[in-house]
């Protein structure tokens, strides 16, 4: 549990995750030394962290214009321990398609593991045979020729909320969350 202190800082690393300790220490009213211990603290138990997000869209880079979620149902008897003793053994970060895929789910569906996956692409059509020609034979390859059970496919057209507070079309100025973003409306539990 968080206490209140705890609290105001990760409340100012959501608003700037670049924020120094001073800065947080004199919006927050927490003395500094504090700020520091907390803020190591929480980071050493990984109830924070940081990561940089590449806008790869429309009003970023202009890489992809295509974005998708698959929703791969394995068949009965593949456990979620098989998929993570399959991926740390087949090293899945370093596969042809891994640049193209934005994020990864697991989850249950009618009594089966569920593997959902964002993949984003220039074009639609790479799309399609990056996922038919390389996602699914590892899936065959790596649990067997008949352990895709069912694919669903949704095609994402943009993308509202990130990371709980994160709007990126919204509330986001300059990587932070925009100064005139009122603090009663980021979430922290």
């Amino acid at each position: 549990m968080l206490d209140e202190s705890e609290k105001k800082i990760i409340k100012e690393l959501i608003k700037n995750p670049r924020i120094s300790d001073n800065h947080i220490a004199k919006a927050t009213n927490v003395p500094v030394m504090t700020v520091n211990r907390k803020r190591k603290k929480l980071e050493e138990e990984n109830i924070i962290s940081y990561c940089t997000i590449i806008r790869r869209g429309e009003k970023g880079i202009k890489v992809i214009s295509s974005r998708a979620l698959y929703i791969i149902t394995l068949s009965a008897g593949i456990t979620t321990s098989d998929y993570y003793k399959a991926i740390k053994k087949d090293n899945i970060f370093k596969q042809d398609f891994s640049s193209v895929v934005e994020s990864i789910y697991l989850g249950e569906k009618s009594g089966h593991i569920a593997v959902m996956m964002v993949l984003e692409t220039a074009k639609q059509s790479e799309q399609v045979e990056i996922f038919n020609g390389k996602v699914i034979p590892w899936f065959k390859s790596t649990f067997g020729k008949n352990s895709v059970r069912k694919i669903t496919t949704v095609r994402i057209n943009q993308r509202i909320k990130q990371h709980y507070n994160y709007y990126p079309d919204l509330n986001i100025k300059s990587g932070i969350i925009d100064s005139a973003f009122p603090d009663e409306y980021i979430d922290l539990l």
